[in-house]
């Protein structure tokens, strides 16, 4: 109760101050916005890995509302503030009970004189794909369906992702010059964060620092530099220190006409990365190098463009900030965490184990903290670039060609990747090899047939594969689908409906790394068989822009086989969603 006073107090001070603000500074300005969310699903378990098993839980009701309110304070442009507390309730709980209240977000921005502008506290830092930068998870998913995306804004709402940047704590300061020597412009960002705290005993705080130097030649001719650095502040009793360094550049330059645009882009560089284990006296220091060169060619009569390029990313390249994983694949799903039957002398707590459903929809999947060393991962989800394009240990040619953005009712995607192994992990004299296809079609059909009325429909789809020869051969083929419809039924009533589906095949060897990210010489057998393929279909309601709500029944059948150990079961759930934003 002495919470919602105090909420309540805080808002109506504020507004108190806003109005008087208003009245003394005219450039004072104060704006309340927000989210609400209400969400309750029904689920149920059947199958196979239920047989015999009474004790497990194989039905569930759950849910929550919350209520995100977004407060922004801006004097003139010299400071801002903003502010997001939220409350939430889960279901199943009354009178308030199991409520909590948090500061979801506190931020403070604004400029100095006027070339130089400053963020702190929760600020989104993101460079280049091989110094920082938010990957992609391994399922493609710019073509999934309406029905799928409702879960994904979740998914990306509530783990703070922005495009392609991880959202962190610290400062972040931009400095942006124009006409300098004989550059149009040059601009400096700089961002210091701490990514671990210290226990003031045997784990040191870690400092993670960057920055970029953008120089700008002209319209056509730009440059850049970019240097990150993990360093470990130890105390006299830290177990283990880390210090991981990376430098890069970067040159991209554009020629165009009327009829045509040509493009050359290259980014080069190296790690250095040094652990210093103080409870035996041993270091380990290692470095590596990358180069990624890219031809871009558009064809602007047909809205076209093509790119074409060649990347070389050393076995030891180290970078933390690119190449930790969107998905965490340890994550155990919160709904249905543990089988009985799934109960094995490798999985002795029996969790049932992400599948592509749950990558999809669970909320707590995605990772909001940096890794310093590789995270394992599932092959069948992607096995070729598990860790973006910084992925170590990999060379080769990729090529691609899609529409132009200038197209705004159809989108076309189709990209190759042609890559192998630079050296053999786990037999020696022979690398894999990998073939990827990956591409979709978006398709705004009402828009093309000029009808005032949403008909969406889109298809992606992914298919690799990974084979090595030699006395550890690996044959491992997998294809994931993805694909949907949303059709206006009635006014602002839409039908949707979508599929994602994955059949995986074969063998592999895990590559198993210690805590600074050395190869063990132990490599797990990995042996899949098997499909997981979910439907989906309902209604959504759209109430407004910024209001809308939705009603899907989804279904996902898994069928596989994991190093011997059948796991087949039906996972079916009903879910219900109402978001209003303000």
């Amino acid at each position: 109760m002495n919470k919602i006073v105090f909420l309540l107090a805080l808002v109506i001070g504020a507004t108190a101050y806003t109005a008087n603000a208003q009245v003394l500074n005219k450039n004072t300005t104060f704006k309340l916005g927000g989210l609400g969310r209400s969400v309750l699903t029904n689920d149920k378990l059947s199958g196979p890995i239920l047989d015999g098993d009474t004790t497990s839980a194989n039905k569930g009701l759950g849910g929550y509302t919350l209520f995100d309110l977004n407060a922004d304070l801006t004097i003139n442009q010299i400071f801002n503030a903003n502010v997001i507390m939220r409350i939430k309730n889960p279901y199943g709980s009354f009178y308030g009970q199991d409520t909590y209240f948090e500061f979801r977000q506190l931020q403070f921005n604004g400029r100095i004189g006027r070339n130089l502008k400053y963020e702190f506290g929760d600020i989104y830092v993101g460079l280049t794909p091989y110094t920082v930068y938010n990957a992609n998870e391994p399922t493609d998913n710019k073509f999934e369906a309406a029905s799928f995306k409702v879960r994904r804004d979740i998914l990306e709402y509530e783990n703070f992702y922005v495009g392609n940047k991880w959202r962190l704590q610290g400062v972040q300061l931009n400095y942006g010059l124009d006409s300098v020597v004989s550059f149009k412009r040059i601009n400096l960002k700089v961002f210091g964060v701490r990514t671990n705290v210290t226990n003031d005993n045997t784990i040191p705080d870690r400092v993670f620092l960057g920055g970029r130097l953008d120089l700008i030649k002209n319209d056509k001719l730009k440059f850049g530099l970019n240097a990150v650095s993990f360093t470990d502040l130890p105390v006299s009793t830290t177990e283990v220190e880390l210090h991981n360094n990376v430098f890069t550049g970067d040159v991209a330059y554009t020629w165009q006409n009327d009829a045509l645009l040509l493009g050359f882009a290259l980014e080069g560089g190296i790690s250095d990365t040094k652990y210093q284990d103080n409870s035996n006296s041993t270091s380990s220091a290692f470095s590596d190098y990358f180069y990624n060169p890219e031809l871009k060619a558009g064809i602007k009569s047909v809205k076209i463009n093509m790119t074409a390029g060649y990347r070389n990313v050393g076995p030891q390249f180290n970078s933390p900030s690119a190449q930790t994983q969107r998905v965490n694949a340890a994550f155990n799903p919160i709904i249905f965490p543990t089988l009985k039957n799934m109960v094995s002398t490798e999985n002795p707590t029996g969790d049932r184990g992400q599948v592509l459903y749950d990558r999809s929809t669970e909320e707590g999947v995605y990772n909001r903290s940096l890794s310093q060393s590789l995270q394992n991962f599932a092959p069948q989800y992607g096995n070729i670039t598990p860790y973006g394009a910084a992925t170590p240990n990999r060379t080769g040619i990729s090529a691609g060609v899609a529409t132009d953005t200038s197209l705004h009712n159809i989108m076309v995607e189709a990209n190759v990747d042609l890559l192998s192994e630079i050296n053999s992990e786990g037999s020696p004299g022979n690398l894999r090899k990998f073939t990827g296809i990956r591409g979709g079609l978006l398709l705004n059909i009402a828009g093309l047939a000029k009808i005032n009325r949403l008909i969406d429909f889109s298809v992606g789809v992914k298919n690799e594969n990974t084979t090595r020869d030699g006395s550890a051969a690996i044959d491992f083929k997998s294809m994931i689908i993805d694909g949907g419809f949303a059709i206006e039924t009635f006014r602002k009533v839409d039908l949707i409906a979508g599929v994602k589906l994955l059949t995986a095949k074969g063998n592999e060897y895990l590559t198993q790394r210690n805590a600074n990210t050395s190869i063990v010489e132990d490599y797990i057998v990995y042996q899949y068989d098997g499909s997981e393929n979910t439907y989906c279909g309902g209604l959504r309601f759209r109430f407004a822009e910024y209001a809308q709500a939705s009603l899907v029944y989804n279904t996902t059948s898994v069928k596989r086989t994991i190093n011997a150990s059948v796991q087949d079961y039906t996972y079916n759930q009903l879910f219900m969603s109402f978001i209003l934003k303000f």
